[in-house]
């Protein structure tokens, strides 16, 4: 399905030297359009006791990818909630054995967890793989493959590392991170390939911390003022007792800023040194302004209990895609469609209940 371009005609957007043609990704999506359907959603998965998210999820992929397009062309999402709900309904087995592992035989769920941790570099790898083999493009389909050591390494010792060294090699495990995910995605059998710098990652942990101290010196005084405010209605409260209750809130909130911000920058080092053959990509996000979308669009979603979901969500999509864009070198019809399957939805679902993340 081909959607038109919002951004303008691509040949008038190329580039002075090389014939590089600069395709941005346009997004064509509408709240309001997306209400319709995403209200659909909840209440059928209501009545269904939530048998039908698995179709809910169907239909809210192929809505984005569907209005989503790079010169014209639209992605497709091509899993079938069938495929989900089968996932899905394992991935909650083994959380029921879980948990009345934990009331009735806390030596077996001792041993379910390391198991799940011995496992785990598998269910990713099947995620990404599902994942890529039903999304397409101009009817080529994406793919994924990886190996269970360097997942191991990648996804379960680097993020231990990271915390052990008080986010010091958090760059260094982004940089590892995107190399392997980015590096194990192809495209009609071509691979994707970046090999982003450490020294702008580096600037990007630098530039999260800068930020998000700043927002904690503002808050603090901020609370400070509300709670000398409060202390003329509360007689047994201290400021200092008012201003240290925010805290928690504020803490999280803040790391949650900074995490958004540095996961802005790293995605524009990553994305920015990206290649499929001898196409380029570009990324140019605004760390604070993507701060600023996610954050304020969560807090609409809580004030209204849920009912601007969909807004946040497609205001969200349209931005990041907006900031995205392909450098092509000449067409981009050489890359040749191969028949794939797509394999289980198991691994994808898992995954998702648990809520990893193994983006970049």
């Amino acid at each position: 399905m081909d959607v038109p371009i919002i951004v303008g005609d691509a040949e008038r957007r190329m580039a002075a030297r090389g014939g590089v043609r600069d395709l941005p990704v346009a997004f064509g999506g509408d709240a309001r359009e997306y209400f319709g359907i995403w209200i659909v959603n909840i209440l059928l998965s209501i009545v269904t006791i939530g048998v039908w998210s698995a179709w809910a999820k169907v239909r809210t992929k192929r809505y984005f990818y569907g209005n989503t397009a790079i010169d014209g062309h639209a992605f497709e999402y091509h899993a079938t909630g069938y495929q989900i709900f089968k996932g899905r309904a394992a991935a909650f087995v083994v959380f029921v054995a879980l948990a009345l592992a934990s009331h009735f035989a806390p030596l077996v769920y001792a041993g379910l967890w390391v198991a799940l941790i011995l496992v785990m570099p598998w269910v990713i790898n099947r995620s990404l793989r599902f994942n890529a083999r039903v999304t397409s493009w101009r009817n080529v389909r994406f793919d994924f493959s990886g190996t269970y050591g360097r997942t191991f390494v990648v996804f379960v010792l680097m993020p231990a590392a990271a915390a052990l060294t008080l986010g010091l090699l958090l760059p260094v495990w982004s940089r590892m991170r995107a190399r392997y995910v980015i590096g194990g995605h192809s495209y009609g059998g071509v691979e994707f390939t970046t090999d982003p710098r450490l020294g702008p990652l580096y600037g990007a942990l630098g530039g999260a911390v800068l930020f998000g101290g700043t927002l904690i010196v503002a808050l603090m005084g901020l609370s400070t003022i509300l709670a000398l405010g409060l202390q003329l209605t509360l007689e047994r409260s201290s400021p200092g007792q008012l201003a240290a209750s925010l805290l928690p809130l504020t803490a999280i909130l803040l790391i949650g800023v900074a995490v958004l911000f540095y996961r802005a920058r790293v995605q524009n080092e990553t994305i920015g040194r990206m290649r499929l053959a001898e196409h380029g990509f570009r990324c140019d996000l605004s760390g604070m302004r993507y701060a600023w979308i996610v954050v304020s669009g969560t807090l609409a979603t809580i004030v209204t209990l849920g009912l601007l979901r969909p807004w946040a969500h497609v205001r969200q999509w349209r931005y990041v895609s907006s900031e995205i864009g392909v450098l092509a070198v000449g067409d981009l019809d050489g890359f040749v469609a191969g028949r794939v399957d797509a394999g289980s939805s198991f691994a994808t679902e898992f995954g998702e209940m648990e809520g990893f993340d193994v983006g970049f």
